[in-house]
């Protein structure tokens, strides 16, 4: 997660596409949600999301919230979705994406710094949410192995 988080600090804009920029931190609570369920989503979710806030210096508490709502939602289909069919990953990451950032522009806009709804739907939210899943099928199935046999699995020893 720190990696993900220094990468999308120093390097995110460099991968742009469409003039907008992934979550890679986001894209990776999701996929840990997804393959670990509720409890360690919502864990990750809260963890990266506090680093994330420290880091970029957004309002406080937007990234704690949006990753413990996405960590969670991915991981409530941990047990329900075959985890092995990338449309589904597709999918899941992309409901994550979007719960995210829309948890963020409510906050926000609470707080009076919201832009208008239909802006934030159609120029931010549905395309970052896009290219987040999309992202997130190659991360995915590095992170998948790394899981079920790498270095993250529950039987690595450090």
């Amino acid at each position: 997660m720190l990696l993900a988080l220094v990468i999308q600090v120093t390097l995110a804009e460099y991968i742009q596409f469409w003039g907008k920029k992934p979550d890679l931190v986001l894209i990776l609570i999701a996929v840990n949600g997804f393959l670990r369920g509720t409890r360690e989503g919502a864990f990750s979710g809260f963890a990266a999301g506090l680093l994330k806030d420290l880091i970029s210096g957004n309002l406080w508490g937007v990234g704690v919230v949006s990753g413990l709502v996405v960590g969670y939602a991915a991981g409530f289909a941990e047990s329900r979705l075959f985890k092995e069919n990338r449309v589904i990953v597709f999918g899941v990451i992309w409901v994550t994406s979007f719960l995210g950032q829309l948890v963020s522009y409510i906050l926000l806009s609470m707080t009076g710094l919201g832009l208008a709804p239909g802006i934030a739907a159609w120029q931010i939210i549905i395309p970052t949410s896009t290219y987040n899943a999309l992202l997130g099928i190659v991360f995915y199935g590095l992170y998948y192995r790394s899981v079920q046999k790498g270095l993250l699995s529950r039987e690595a020893k450090v």
